[in-house]
């Protein structure tokens, strides 16, 4: 365990009995639920949208690399074919010609998996927020003194009648549904 992360479960704990004793002290009652956030994007509706618009995106720059190495292997090809009858200037600039398509290349790989890698973090961030929001509403429409997340929370057990995960993708389903016209 990272030294960082056993603090912040100590606290998390702390905080929770805290919470605990101090709502035992007032009488008034604690109502407690967790939600397994990765199986909510994992699971939902909008979150499977977002892994497909993802993968999509991945297959079209993998499309646009393969497209590149094969035009620079039938340059090397070509050169290899011709590099005894070309003069020395036509195989300078043939051999410069490959150089720069295969700079090209890596500097393309290099930019996609940066932009790659902000685009999902961009959607992982949007879907993140639209659940939190979620469970925001659920948490003080029935009630809920404290809804944690079921692996960051380091919750590693709690009983099932706890979990809300599934009724949190049905209302995410419900709000992604709504937000787009009804389509599924």
């Amino acid at each position: 365990m990272k030294h960082g992360t056993g603090k912040k479960v100590f606290f998390v704990l702390l905080f929770f009995l805290s919470g605990l004793l101090a709502g035992q002290a007032s009488g008034a009652s604690l109502k407690i639920g967790y939600v397994d956030l990765q199986k909510v994007i994992n699971e939902s509706e909008a979150g499977k949208a977002a892994r497909e618009e993802f993968s999509q995106e991945i297959k079209k720059r993998q499309a646009e690399v393969n497209r590149r190495q094969k035009e620079i292997k039938d340059l090397q090809e070509e050169y290899s074919k011709k590099a005894t009858v070309l003069k020395e200037e036509a195989r300078r600039k043939k051999q410069q010609e490959i150089a720069e398509k295969s700079r090209g290349l890596q500097e393309f790989i290099a930019r996609s998996e940066r932009e790659l890698r902000q685009k999902e973090s961009k959607l992982t961030k949007e879907i993140i927020g639209d659940i939190r929001a979620i469970v925001v509403e659920y948490a003080k429409e029935k009630g809920y003194t404290y809804i944690f997340e079921k692996r960051e929370g380091g919750i590693l057990y709690g009983p099932e009648g706890d979990d809300l995960t599934q009724e949190i993708i049905k209302r995410y389903n419900k709000k992604y549904r709504a937000l787009k016209g009804g389509k599924k």
